[in-house]
Protein backbone atom coordinates (compact mmCIF):
# COMPACT_ATOMS: atom_id res chain seq x y z
CA UNK A 1 0.00 0.00 0.00
CA UNK A 2 2.06 3.30 -1.49
CA UNK A 3 0.21 5.87 0.81
CA UNK A 4 0.85 3.51 3.88
CA UNK A 5 4.41 1.71 4.30
CA UNK A 6 3.27 -0.26 7.39
CA UNK A 7 0.55 -2.16 5.36
CA UNK A 8 0.63 -4.97 2.76
CA UNK A 9 -1.90 -5.92 0.50
CA UNK A 10 -1.77 -9.69 0.08
CA UNK A 11 -4.27 -12.28 -2.02
CA UNK A 12 -5.47 -15.68 -1.94
CA UNK A 13 -4.38 -17.97 -4.66
CA UNK A 14 -7.63 -19.85 -6.49
CA UNK A 15 -6.74 -23.12 -4.48
CA UNK A 16 -6.62 -21.09 -1.25
CA UNK A 17 -9.87 -18.88 -2.33
CA UNK A 18 -11.79 -21.94 -3.28
CA UNK A 19 -10.67 -23.22 0.38
CA UNK A 20 -11.89 -20.64 1.57
CA UNK A 21 -14.92 -20.21 -0.04
CA UNK A 22 -15.46 -24.03 1.11
CA UNK A 23 -14.76 -23.05 4.71
CA UNK A 24 -16.87 -20.04 5.32
CA UNK A 25 -20.22 -22.05 3.68
CA UNK A 26 -19.68 -24.63 6.40
CA UNK A 27 -19.08 -21.32 9.11
CA UNK A 28 -22.04 -19.61 7.77
CA UNK A 29 -24.05 -23.43 8.59
CA UNK A 30 -22.59 -23.64 11.84
CA UNK A 31 -23.54 -20.16 12.94
CA UNK A 32 -26.86 -19.63 11.46
CA UNK A 33 -28.92 -21.14 14.54
CA UNK A 34 -27.31 -19.14 16.86
CA UNK A 35 -28.50 -15.97 14.45
CA UNK A 36 -31.62 -16.87 14.26
CA UNK A 37 -32.17 -17.91 18.01
CA UNK A 38 -31.06 -14.77 18.70
CA UNK A 39 -32.90 -12.08 16.10
CA UNK A 40 -36.35 -12.10 15.04
CA UNK A 41 -35.88 -11.75 11.12
CA UNK A 42 -36.70 -8.32 11.10
CA UNK A 43 -33.84 -7.67 13.84
CA UNK A 44 -31.55 -9.98 11.40
CA UNK A 45 -32.45 -8.08 8.38
CA UNK A 46 -31.36 -4.60 10.46
CA UNK A 47 -27.85 -6.28 11.17
CA UNK A 48 -27.68 -7.34 8.06
CA UNK A 49 -27.91 -3.59 6.52
CA UNK A 50 -25.63 -2.28 9.51
CA UNK A 51 -23.36 -4.86 8.26
CA UNK A 52 -23.17 -4.27 4.92
CA UNK A 53 -22.87 -0.14 5.23
CA UNK A 54 -19.91 -1.55 7.21
CA UNK A 55 -18.01 -3.44 4.26
CA UNK A 56 -18.68 -1.01 1.87
CA UNK A 57 -17.24 1.78 4.20
CA UNK A 58 -14.05 -0.75 4.37
CA UNK A 59 -14.25 -0.98 0.84
CA UNK A 60 -14.07 3.27 0.05
CA UNK A 61 -10.85 4.14 -0.57
CA UNK A 62 -9.70 5.75 2.58
CA UNK A 63 -8.99 9.46 2.69
CA UNK A 64 -5.60 10.01 4.33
Amino acid sequence: MAHYRRSVKIRLTKKGDALFKHTFAEHIAYIRPFFERALSPKEAEVARNLLLRLRDSFLQKAEI
